[in-house]
């Protein structure tokens, strides 16, 4: 960067106006922030560098009202003409975001000339040139048109600019004066950044993440996660590794390599393998990663996980606690040796998450092809009626489980035995929102059916089942028995099978209403 703020700075000092000079660079590399923060600095008192957004302009009346109001704030009624001005300072003119400007490339290109080539002022055009061609194929359409609109540009771009520079970024300038500027009550949080800065320009290096805005986000974001880590007492080193996690994933999202389904969850694609030494699952817990795409800051859940990694680090956390959330490769001997009987029992007993689960089933697995042996055999029949347990609780607290943050690939499945591979399908299909949803709905229409309510029986007509059991087909039975009114029956039918028939159930859904009547004697 330091070589495009002396390019920068030796057009703006030359003495001769030949044409304008164009800023190129990807969008959020800094651009806009070397205009308004370096290059001022670098030049003095004796220039005055006004930057005008075409972000979105669509008239070019517009354009030259924005330069004039800019312009009378500085040296009021003065009015555009060549040098001098008053103080005898020097004036130059930056247009920011051509890109992004609705006009026409002829228009906002000749509206700039006038500047350039009429009053001879000193011009920077700064823009992303790569998105102007991709913008010229949304407005244009047609393969021709988009090459002849662009055409356009090259050829006013001959006449306009006298020069073009491209930003050759300074990753450690750009962190330093990032961080200088920051701005915070919060004590300690400017120092912490100022400590993490190897961190950052590493992860902006080794990972060949190069927009600065998004960057900014990160910092500006975490600074309400680094406050939760301060009250909780979390040591520096470990909040840098929620911290650098969070950065990484804020970049990510921003550039839109992040998306979120309800039936998979997080797009991650393993970034832990993918980003080692920058970003680890357990310090990007999925109620952070919400905060980020949704802006849905569950502060209570966040402190909860804070809470866990530190009872975890500082050695508090009990053996089969830390296991819960352990890879095979993570786990030492002796919290295995400790833990592991008793984390068995949580499992058969259903305190563990969804998540969990599918990782006691890849460490099976994983403890399988790398011949390890646990102290105590798992039994999977006990372990798949943990899970209905789990899922039973789950149910009960009315609060929809978070998708799974990934499924196993086909590598890993691979590795599963058949008995675990149905309890990892289970699993999947009660996190995917569809098998939660049967399992309540079923509650429900029990509950409903128990109470001999017509009202609470009519309203679960939008229930959905994923199968028929006999304590269901029994239930509907006595409840059809005890309606009086042959009116309340049809309508009862009706209801019951239309119900029936969302699980596809042949024995029960599809049937004539005499089976149902049958049932009721």
């Amino acid at each position: 960067m330091a070589n495009t703020l002396a390019e920068l700075v030796r057009y703006c000092r030359e003495e001769n106006t030949f044409g304008a000079l164009l800023l190129c660079g990807e969008w959020g590399s800094g651009k806009t922030h070397l205009l308004e923060n370096e290059l001022p600095g670098q030049l003095g008192e004796r220039y005055l560098l006004i930057r005008i957004s075409l972000f979105g302009e669509d008239s070019v009346d517009s354009v030259r009202r924005k330069v004039q109001t800019a312009l009378d704030l500085h040296f009021p009624g003065a009015g555009l003409r060549p040098e001098p001005y008053p103080e005898g300072r020097k004036l130059i003119l930056a247009f920011d975001d051509l890109e992004r400007t609705n006009l026409s490339q002829v228009e906002i290109l000749g509206c700039i000339n006038e500047y350039c080539e009429n009053l001879h002022i000193k011009t920077i055009v700064v823009a992303n040139e790569e998105k102007i061609e991709g913008r010229s194929v949304q407005r244009s359409g047609t393969e021709d048109n988009r090459k002849r609109e662009y055409l356009v540009y090259s050829e006013m771009k001959e006449k306009l600019i006298d020069r073009t520079v491209r930003l050759k970024m300074n990753d450690a300038g750009i962190v330093g004066s990032i961080i200088r500027q920051y701005r915070t009550s919060l004590e300690g949080y400017v120092d912490f950044l100022q400590e993490s800065r190897d961190e950052i320009i590493s992860l902006l290096d080794d990972c060949e993440l190069k927009n600065i805005r998004s960057l900014r986000c990160g910092m500006q974001d975490f600074e309400r996660i680094y406050e939760l880590c301060s009250r909780e007492g979390l040591p520096a080193d470990q909040i840098r590794k929620y911290f650098t996690s969070f950065v990484l994933f804020t970049m990510l999202a921003k550039g839109g390599k992040i998306t979120k389904s309800s039936t998979y969850g997080y797009g991650l694609n393993r970034l832990q393998e993918k980003y080692r030494g920058h970003y680890w699952n357990r310090y990007m817990p999925d109620c952070m990663k919400d905060g980020v795409m949704t802006g849905d800051w569950r502060e209570e859940k966040i402190r909860e996980q804070i809470r866990r990694t530190k009872e975890y680090m500082d050695g508090t956390m009990k053996p089969e606690n830390r296991i819960c959330s352990m890879t095979l490769l993570e786990m030492d001997d002796d919290t295995v040796a400790a833990g592991w009987k008793p984390f068995l029992g949580l499992a058969y007993a259903g305190r563990l998450s969804p998540e969990e689960y599918i990782l006691l089933i890849r460490n099976l697995s994983e403890a399988r092809a790398y011949g390890y042996r646990w102290p105590v055999k798992p039994d999977l029949k006990r372990l798949d009626q943990g899970t209905e347990l789990a899922f039973q609780r789950i149910c009960d607290s009315g609060e929809a489980p978070e998708p799974l943050r990934e499924r196993m690939d086909e590598e890993a499945r691979e590795k599963c035995t058949e008995a675990e591979l149905r309890i990892a399908e289970k699993i999947y299909e009660f996190t995917d929102g569809r098998g939660y949803r049967n399992r309540t709905d079923r509650e429900r229409l029990l509950a409903a059916l128990r109470s001999r309510d017509e009202k609470a029986l009519f309203g679960c007509r939008r229930c959905e089942l994923a199968q028929i059991d006999e304590e269901l087909v029994q239930e509907i039975a006595e409840c059809y028995g005890a309606l009086r009114s042959n009116q309340s029956r049809v309508a009862y039918a009706d209801l019951i099978l239309r119900i029936l028939s969302t699980a596809g159930a042949e024995e029960y859904g599809k049937e004539s209403r005499e089976r149902l009547k049958k049932l009721g004697k």
